[in-house]
């Protein structure tokens, strides 16, 4: 089964939804438990991407449900959001404080010469998966 949008891009029309997974889930028909407005936690990683700008600094892309966490990488500056419509500045800055504290203590007890000593995950991927 085709989604809306993948399905409009083969007939070269424009799809209903012209964007991520975020406002097709939101509605109460979604076939899924995980309602993003209920106890959710909605995580993305981005990847690695790059803007042309050299002025680049911070790319704001964040789902704020229940609570998003939100992570990119443009020009080599690592970007996390962490919003939500329903804890407030005050929880939401403390939950990322948390994070931020957690991350920098397993970063500082990771090998000193990176991947290199890290062991590489060894399974063969499905060329097959688009």
């Amino acid at each position: 089964m085709l989604s809306l949008g993948r399905a409009a891009k083969r007939k070269n029309t424009r799809p209903l939804i012209n964007c991520g997974a975020a406002p097709f889930e939101c509605v109460p028909t979604y076939n899924d438990d995980a309602h993003v407005f209920d106890r959710t936690l909605f995580m993305n990683n981005y990847g690695v991407r790059t803007n042309a700008n050299p002025a680049f600094e911070a790319w704001n892309w964040n789902a704020p449900l229940w609570l998003g966490v939100n992570t990119i990488n443009v020009n080599g500056k690592t970007t996390t959001l962490v919003g939500s419509s329903f804890w407030g500045l005050e929880v939401v800055e403390a939950l990322r404080d948390h994070m931020e504290d957690t991350l920098r203590e397993i970063m500082a007890q990771a090998p000193r010469r990176g991947g290199k000593e890290v062991p590489a995950y060894g399974a063969k991927k499905n060329e097959g998966l688009v």
